[in-house]
């Protein structure tokens, strides 16, 4: 998981500063966000493939495990309606969407620190909303984690042109709000899935298909949006977002690699 996250960060900002049309800098957050949900959305094939898998060697799914006996033990439920995932969806779709344009803001290193405060975030909220206790060791491990990421960005906002390339007090701040909807979504989750023993593959996959659905319909309207380029705008169009230069990108090999990775 450190290394897969690591990667995607570098993948992400190498893509981020690759010259794309017209050699200008190939930032489409919005964009990025739709196909995260794309890479989600094929986990319910994975799934599929499982199921079937199963069904035709006759064998019955996860029979004897651990999580499954106490399953039956708990009385979880097996079902859900896919309508209540679209809430953390929802969540996660605000998230990624912030911390794909703080990106495009911030340096690699930066942005990967200041993601740790999401550990601080989650804590305190699941103590105000699931009740949980937190003993001393774990206050003294988030203070520790806190003042870690407040001294890396209060170095930034000091000196945002320091060595390690520059960033912008607008990516920071992106960064903190964005942890904050990446910690509600850890508690809708805990909350909503507490009931229920469910197939990650499953529950990854329709959230995805809610992250489409939800894309399908902001995409168009924020290529409809008119926006001068800047931080929060491609600089390839006068739009929020616009997908046809995107597609363009493509014909480039190295965006190809880099956007399949």
């Amino acid at each position: 998981m450190l290394i897969s996250g690591t990667a995607n960060t570098i993948l992400m900002k190498l893509q981020n500063q690759t010259p794309g049309v017209d050699q200008v800098p190939f930032q489409h957050p919005y964009v990025q966000c739709a196909i995260m949900f794309v890479g989600e959305f094929l986990c319910l094939g994975v799934y599929g493939a499982k199921k079937l898998y199963l069904k035709y060697y006759g064998k019955e799914e996860v029979i004897g495990s651990p999580g499954q006996a106490q399953a039956e033990t708990l009385h979880l439920k097996t079902n859900i309606n896919p309508l209540l995932l679209a809430i953390p969806a929802s969540f996660d779709c605000i998230a990624s969407t912030l911390m794909n344009i703080a990106l495009t803001m911030v340096v690699a290193s930066v942005y990967q620190m200041l993601r740790g405060l999401i550990i601080v975030i989650t804590a305190i909220m699941s103590v105000i909303f699931l009740k949980r206790k937190l003993y001393r060791h774990h206050w003294s491990s988030m203070s520790v984690i806190f003042i870690g990421v407040f001294m890396v960005g209060l170095a930034k906002f000091i000196d945002p042109k320091s060595k390690g390339g520059e960033t912008k007090i607008g990516g920071l701040a992106l960064l903190v709000v964005a942890q904050l909807f990446a910690g509600c979504l850890l508690i809708v989750e805990e909350k909503l899935l507490g009931d229920y023993y469910l197939d990650p593959l499953k529950v990854v996959g329709l959230e995805g298909m809610w992250g489409i659905i939800f894309w399908c319909i902001l995409l168009p309207i924020l290529q409809q949006i008119s926006c001068e380029p800047s931080q929060f705008c491609p600089t390839t169009s006068v739009q929020m977002d616009c997908s046809l230069p995107y597609q363009y990108a493509f014909a480039s090999p190295l965006h190809s690699s880099i956007a399949s990775a």
